[in-house]
Formats: C-alpha cells, sequence, structure tokens
C-alpha cells in the first residue's frame, strides 16, 4: 500500500477520527461508510511571512467527508430496535454486525470496526480483508473474525495491538465505543496506565448510549 507511517503519525490520524466519530456519535449520526477514501489528511502549511509554527501547529489535520450513506439516528427512535441486514458502506470495512438483523445502537460500534480495520492498514500497509475477493469470501472472514496480525510485526507493540483488536471485536457488545478508545493506553497514559485498568473500566459502559 506504500511506506510506513511514523507512529506519531498513525495516533494522531487514529485520534482524530475517533474524537470525529465521539462528535457524530454524541447528536446521534453515524457515518456508515468509514474507509482512507472518505479522510482527508492536510498538512497545516505556514503561510508566507509567519513565524515558526509549533509542533501543535504542524499538526496534520483530519477530516471525515462523504455523509452519503450516512444516517441521523433521532432521539425519538429506541436504539434497541431491530433493523434488518444492511449492506450500506463497503464491503472491506463493514463490520459483522451488518450481515444480520441488528438493533440501530450497533451502527455505532460499526463505524468504530472501520476505525480499527483503517488502524490496522495503517500499521502494516496491508488489506486487512482482501479487495479483490468475492463478497461471500469477504463475508465469511468478516463475520467469523478471521483475521491475524501479520508473522513479521514486530515493529508493533502489545498495547498497540491490544488497541487494535478492541476496535476490532467481532461482538459489538465487546467492542469499544470511539468514546472510550480514546482513552486506551495507546493513545494517552493520562487516564490508564495498562490495558488490564482500560478494559475493566470500559467493561462497564452501556453499548446502547449515544457516547
Amino acid at each position: 500500500m506504500g511506506k510506513k507511517l511514523h507512529l506519531k503519525t498513525i495516533k494522531s490520524v487514529i485520534r482524530q477520527l475517533l474524537r470525529a466519530l465521539v462528535k457524530l456519535h454524541k447528536v446521534g449520526i453515524v457515518h456508515r461508510d468509514m474507509k482512507p477514501e472518505n479522510v482527508v489528511v492536510m498538512g497545516n502549511e505556514k503561510p508566507k511571512g509567519a513565524g515558526k509554527k509549533s509542533k501543535r501547529d504542524r499538526k496534520k489535520k483530519v477530516k471525515v467527508i462523504d455523509f452519503g450513506s450516512g444516517l441521523c439516528l433521532s432521539n425519538d427512535k429506541a436504539l434497541n430496535e431491530c433493523v434488518d441486514s444492511q449492506w450500506v458502506g463497503t464491503l472491506n470495512y463493514m463490520a459483522p454486525e451488518k450481515f444480520a438483523p441488528h438493533p440501530l445502537w450497533q451502527m455505532f460500534s460499526a463505524d468504530v470496526w472501520s476505525i480499527g480495520v483503517i488502524c490496522y492498514e495503517m500499521f502494516f500497509q496491508m488489506r486487512l480483508f482482501p479487495v479483490r475477493a468475492s463478497s461471500c469470501f469477504l463475508k465469511g472472514r468478516i463475520t467469523t473474525g478471521t483475521w491475524t496480525f501479520p508473522s513479521d510485526c514486530r515493529h508493533v507493540s502489545s498495547v498497540a495491538k491490544h488497541f487494535i483488536q478492541s476496535l476490532l471485536a467481532i461482538n459489538p457488545n465487546r467492542r469499544c465505543t470511539a468514546y472510550h478508545a480514546l482513552a486506551h493506553p495507546f493513545l494517552s497514559k493520562r487516564f490508564y496506565s495498562t490495558c488490564f485498568e482500560w478494559q475493566s473500566q470500559c467493561s462497564t459502559y452501556a453499548p446502547n448510549s449515544l457516547q
């Protein structure tokens, strides 16, 4: 896919994507087609004549685009209401629950899964689920959670792997929300120093809440 990305770049992009999801999900909006093509990374260039920029100013800005598949779940809709399977979005980034009837709240979890796929691909510069495979094959791989880390992944820490696994939990009830993902030790040590502490806290969240 390309050259290996710097760890700081991966963290910055994923952190900004999760923050975007938190804002969207808080007002009941689900994107339903999160993928690299719908993520724009813009460099914050220094205008001519401007002084030296701080590291914060030089950080690349990330924007989520193309809400054509998006959906607004208004507050008057019961999030536990069940909907039919919805093949909405791009197959390689679709969450397992999309292939079967599921409650509305799981649409939020599906967005998080897509971020997990993006994160995996940023780390390893390879597709998590092959692009040219048949839809039947991909569905089988996704719904059974059939994926592994590459054999040569010594450059990726155990904390980073745990973070990816948390985003790609096959059961949406066990998958973290975008809100909780931001507190994972991979992105920040301010909240929890270990993955165990983080996981113990996140196991108490209500998955059908708008967080």
